[in-house]
């Protein structure tokens, strides 16, 4: 029965490590290099390339390929260093879930077979200490996929700064300093950080909020014209097209409304290429229709009634 025991847990254990395993490798195979031996080769390979104090020692016409060499080099150990990074952010819930029911299968089949009392408690308690760790992962789940959605926000990021940074490496240092390289450098590591993803979806939700406060603020601008005035406004609208609508007729409803005599139009319909009458008693309308205060709006639209009705309409 020791034996038996002892055989089940070294599964337990096995399974337990196939599953931390998998967190710490994020969800995916081993990479077929080794990260921290090119991080190590890299730093002594650009160890005089990515000094900034050296860079300042070379002459003019040497300091373009000096900056790109000291971009790429920066570069290629950020990456590394993100690869690395993200794959201790997700974990393959899948296998955790598989690992752990197998698992409590061999502890609860172990209980049906020792006969103590006190074994049968310790399989009891290591069977719930299982499934406790179980829930917590499934809790932790949601976690997991505000990670994947981080994760992919540093992506996005990062490609963003890193077509800046290439386009950049093309042209000369006068259009391009050392200076701004670094600082985009500066940038492009940001972004591969769960901070910079935050602040960047933060700065969106910012952005789209203004947004929306803008077109609500504009809604809430626009008039609501009564009953009456609704019927004002058709009326006022149909007689426009109406036959008896003539040039000098229009211009004496814009003098009524305060239109000076050398802003009137010289045609009905701006057959001259110029706005005409029609046009500007047209935005004389929408212009009252669309005032903000109830008073100005009523006052504006009895304007336009009593103009138009002098002439007959």
């Amino acid at each position: 029965m020791r034996k038996f025991l002892l055989s089940i847990t070294i599964v337990a254990f096995v399974l337990q490590l196939s599953a931390c395993q998998s967190i710490r490798s994020g969800g995916a195979p081993e990479p077929s290099f080794n990260i921290d031996q090119d991080l190590e080769q890299l730093s002594k390979e650009f160890a005089s390339a990515t000094s900034i104090s050296e860079y300042y020692k070379l002459d003019a016409d040497k300091r373009q390929d000096a900056r790109n060499r000291f971009v790429s080099g920066r570069l290629v150990q950020m990456d590394l260093q993100y690869l690395k990074f993200i794959r201790t952010l997700t974990a393959d819930k899948q296998q955790l879930d598989a690992a752990t029911d197998v698992v409590n299968m061999s502890l609860n089949l172990a209980g049906t077979l020792v006969g103590g009392l006190q074994a049968k408690s310790n399989l009891a308690a290591a069977a719930a200490g299982i499934s406790g760790a179980k829930t917590t992962i499934d809790k932790d789940f949601y976690y997991e996929k505000s990670i994947q959605a981080l994760v992919a926000t540093m992506n996005a990021k990062r490609k963003e700064v890193l077509y800046k940074v290439l386009l950049g490496l093309s042209a000369s240092t006068e259009r391009y300093p050392f200076e701004r390289a670094v600082t985009d450098l500066n940038e492009y590591y940001l972004a591969g950080t769960l901070n910079g993803a935050l602040q960047f979806i933060n700065t969106q939700a910012a952005e789209s909020s203004a947004q929306s406060d803008k077109a609500l603020a504009v809604l809430y601008k626009v008039p609501v014209p009564s009953q009456p005035q609704i019927i004002s406004i058709g009326s006022l609208t149909d007689a426009l097209g109406a036959p008896a609508m003539a040039l000098e007729k229009a211009k004496a409803i814009l003098t009524a409304l305060g239109v000076k005599p050398d802003a009137l139009p010289a045609t009905l319909d701006g057959s001259d290429g110029k706005p005409g009458a029609l046009q500007l008693l047209k935005t004389q309308i929408r212009a009252a229709k669309n005032l903000a205060d109830d008073t100005d709006r009523e006052v504006a639209i009895r304007a336009l009634n009593a103009a138009f009705k002098a002439q007959g309409f």
